[in-house]
């Protein structure tokens, strides 16, 4: 028997029936399946032989290591990776935000633009767009308590922008304490190509 160190998130997640959808593609997973080569500085994660790997598996791993759910660093990959998160239905763990029930994350809202929102006071020197303002600074229309305020960035992510680092800079990851139920995605906006002359 092994140790959960996720506190039972991996439970919680596994019976909390996860929907992802990207427009105009049959699987989620497909984009998860790219090959990349093994970081020889993350080598111990891996069997000694592993020099590729697909980004699912990367992403598990790391899930492994650092305690979550592997669906959490699969969906936070995605947005790694340029698809856009459109729509978002979760509900959290930790107590105090546990009675909320399901909470579908609202993404245009005033406050999302506000120059006195608090994340643009605690890191004033950083350039934070507002998409990234609608992930660290999340309102949600909760199923019992009505609107509700909850970061989706992880609490260790939030702290590298008050040293001036952007979220884009270092890669998403979600919070902990979020069990996913409704994601969709748009894919990755492409550069239209050059126009024949």
């Amino acid at each position: 028997m092994t140790f959960d160190h996720t506190y039972g998130m991996r439970a919680k997640q596994a019976a909390a029936g996860l929907q992802v959808t990207i427009d105009g593609m049959d699987d989620w997973k497909l984009p998860l399946q790219r090959r990349i080569m093994i970081d020889p500085r993350k080598a111990p994660i891996f069997d000694a032989d592993v020099t590729e790997a697909t980004l699912e598996t990367v992403y598990a791993k790391n899930a492994e290591q650092n305690g979550t759910t592997n669906e959490s660093r699969w969906l936070a990959g995605l947005i790694n990776e340029g698809y856009e998160l459109l729509e978002l239905e979760v509900s959290f763990t930790n107590p105090d935000q546990a009675t909320w029930g399901r909470c579908q994350w609202q993404k245009e809202h005033p406050s999302y633009c506000d120059p006195e929102n608090w994340i643009r006071k605690l890191a004033p020197e950083t350039v934070i767009p507002d998409r990234e303002i609608s992930i660290i600074c999340a309102m949600f229309a909760t199923e019992h308590v009505g609107e509700q305020k909850h970061s989706l960035l992880s609490m260790s992510i939030i702290g590298s922008l008050f040293v001036g680092i952007p979220v884009s800079r270092i890669g998403f990851v979600f919070h902990k304490a979020i069990i996913f139920h409704r994601v969709r995605f748009a894919p990755p906006k492409r550069e239209a190509a050059p126009e024949a002359a």
